[in-house]
């Protein structure tokens, strides 16, 4: 009870301050002076997230006026911001988007939560609900929360302003909707169509994949900068557009990932934790390989890999480069997958394949250049 308090007391304190200074700015000619106090409003809005996120745990009936007042006036914000500030000044409106929308985002989550709770038995429905559009839809809709996170992307992409303050926005919604596709299988989720396209639209803003050449059709060029790839975005990422079957190293071409793939592949890998990259394992495989050692590799002692993205990525790597004849790169993620899965047939197959055939370059080659000086 004590943290309830403290977070409502939070967020009342938050209102009054924040109407105070929307009703200041809204008096002022000058446009630096704007600028001051926008600034302060941003500052403001970055240290009410945390409390914000915690505040649908214990949101009662008796603190949602106060919720619901902050949101209007974060829209109202928002809209002004907006529209005031055509001109791209740093801190200005640009993260005051993303933050207003946290936690509208957290304010409208939080009602569709307490109405699933209050749902109304059989033959026990009112007339508000009779009437309600959204109850009566034959087709499934998407949830008001998704669909604001969806509409702050567009509304913000407009202005290539979706990516800015380091793509909070968009790795908020990112996060959000690969959550929503986990708790449903793809095959039975209602939406999973108009999620997929929102998540996909999310990662082609802030890391540029797909190429834009390649891009699909749904994707908009909302002209932003990228944001860095980080390990977390990365993990999400893999595990979204993996192939959802590994190739068998005897499978055909088309059973492979992408080009595109490939590119997105080699990126999240530069971005892999050094404690999840057991590189003197490495070393001890070339010296089985060579027969210089008759120490079977296995993996390393105390290395447990956390993530299935380790366990994957240098597989499909290599499959990849296998299939596509680049035979030296297919041996060096062969090799390194065999560090994380020393008892995978496919890859220990592929890597002799893999030798095999770059031996046969070379004999070809040499076999060329004999004939030459003859």
């Amino acid at each position: 009870m004590k943290k309830t308090a403290h977070v409502t007391n939070v967020v009342i304190c938050f209102h009054k301050i924040l109407k105070e200074l929307w009703e200041d700015v809204q008096g002022l000619d000058d446009f630096q002076a704007k600028v001051s106090v926008m600034e302060t409003v941003d500052k403001f809005f970055e240290l009410l997230v945390g409390p914000l996120s915690e505040f649908p745990l214990f949101l009662r009936d008796t603190y949602h006026s106060a919720i619901v007042q902050l949101t209007h006036l974060q829209i109202e914000l928002i809209s002004w911001s907006m529209e005031n500030f055509e001109v791209t000044v740093e801190g200005v409106p640009l993260p005051l988007a993303p933050q207003c929308t946290h936690g509208s985002f957290f304010t409208i989550s939080l009602k569709e939560q307490k109405l699933e709770e209050k749902k109304i038995p059989s033959g026990m429905e009112t007339d508000t609900m009779e009437t309600d559009d959204r109850s009566n839809s034959p087709v499934p809709l998407l949830p008001s929360s998704i669909m604001l996170l969806d509409t702050a992307h567009e509304y913000l992409g407009r202005k290539s302003w979706c990516c800015n303050s380091s793509g909070a926005l968009l790795k908020l919604t990112a996060d959000i909707l690969s959550g929503e596709l986990e708790k449903i299988p793809e095959e039975t989720h209602p939406f999973s169509e108009d999620i997929q396209q929102s998540l996909e639209q999310c990662f082609y803003c802030l890391y540029g994949h797909p190429h834009k050449r390649t891009k699909a059709k749904h994707l908009q060029d909302h002209g932003v900068e990228e944001v860095p790839l980080t390990w977390s975005y990365g993990k999400c990422m893999f595990a979204y557009f993996k192939p959802k079957m590994l190739p068998e190293f005897d499978g055909y071409k088309t059973s492979s990932m992408s080009g595109d793939l490939e590119n997105l592949f080699l990126r999240i890998t530069k971005v892999i934790p050094s404690g999840e990259r057991p590189e003197d394992s490495v070393e001890k495989i070339h010296a089985y390989i060579d027969g210089s050692s008759d120490d079977v590799p296995t993996l390393s002692a105390g290395v447990s890999p956390n993530s299935p993205v380790v366990t994957e990525i240098f597989y499909l790597l290599a499959d990849y480069y296998f299939k596509n004849k680049e035979f030296g790169k297919a041996n060096r993620f062969y090799i390194n997958d065999i560090c994380f899965c020393p008892n995978r047939l496919d890859s220990w197959a592929g890597l002799a394949l893999a030798k095999s055939g770059r031996l046969e370059l070379k004999l070809n080659s040499c076999d060329a250049k004999l004939r030459a000086g003859l």
